[in-house]
């Protein structure tokens, strides 16, 4: 007789008091970035300072949720056994409208066709054993 071996779990996020925030927005399907009133700079991921003036007078604003990749990679390998089913898979550098970058993984997509330039949007992937959604980009034709 075998024994069933369970399937590792990919991790789930743990927020912290900065980015509680954005992690119950993104469970609402809202995806925030932060603005910072004293020089105007869009930054992500959530930070206590402006990474441009290290200023605190930051505020959430919500994101249309839409950009373009600016650079990909194609990954064949998975960085721990929960990942391994869902090679090959795109990690992408993504420029948001808002004038931020997110890095995301490209769904429901053939990663060959994954280009340079293409329009995608945020969209929303269910964790097993999380509380939380993970925001991921698919192309938005």
């Amino acid at each position: 007789m075998t024994a069933k071996v369970a399937k590792p779990l990919k991790p789930g996020i743990h927020p912290r008091p900065n980015t509680q925030a954005f992690w119950d927005a993104v469970n609402d399907g809202r995806f925030l970035y932060q603005h910072c009133a004293d020089c105007g700079t869009a930054q992500f991921f959530p930070r206590t300072v402006c990474h441009n003036c290290h200023g605190g007078n930051l505020d959430w604003r919500e994101s249309k949720g839409k950009g373009e990749v600016f650079t990909f990679s194609i990954l064949d390998r998975a960085p721990s056994p929960a990942f391994k089913d869902d090679t090959p898979y795109t990690l992408a550098l993504v420029d948001m409208e808002e004038g931020f970058r997110v890095t995301a993984n490209v769904l429901n997509i053939d990663p060959e066709m994954v280009r340079i330039g293409m329009p995608v949007r945020i969209v929303y992937e269910d964790r097993e054993g999380s509380d939380y959604k993970i925001p991921q980009v698919e192309p938005d034709l």
